[in-house]
């Protein structure tokens, strides 16, 4: 059903220091946004953008966003799915965010 958004982790650099792990990381997320349309798909990445472009706060206790910034955006044209003669329109919206991450224990039990 259109609009829609798929979204993924497409990579996550975690932070070292002296002491090991340092509970930072960045991540880069790609949002593809949907559309019949080139307009549909272009409005619902413009509504991710307005949402995500400069977020900062807490996603969970043990992620905190300290910043979230629009890196890259792109159009692309799906060819119609089999049986069908509608191409799909989509807008591509990558971030670059900076969070904290847990710091994995190395005790053994």
């Amino acid at each position: 059903v259109m609009p829609a958004i798929v979204y993924g982790i497409v990579a996550t650099d975690s932070q070292v220091d002296l002491s090991g792990a340092s509970g930072f990381a960045f991540s880069r997320v790609q949002f593809d946004c949907y559309g019949n349309t080139r307009r549909e798909a272009n409005t619902v990445a413009t509504a991710v953008v307005d949402c995500l472009h400069g977020f900062t706060g807490e996603l969970s206790p043990d992620c905190r966003v300290s910043d979230c910034t629009l890196d890259n955006k792109y159009d692309r044209k799906d060819p119609p799915i089999e049986g069908g003669g509608k191409f799909r329109y989509r807008r591509v919206v990558d971030f670059q965010v900076s969070h904290t991450e847990p710091i994995p224990s190395l005790s053994i039990t």
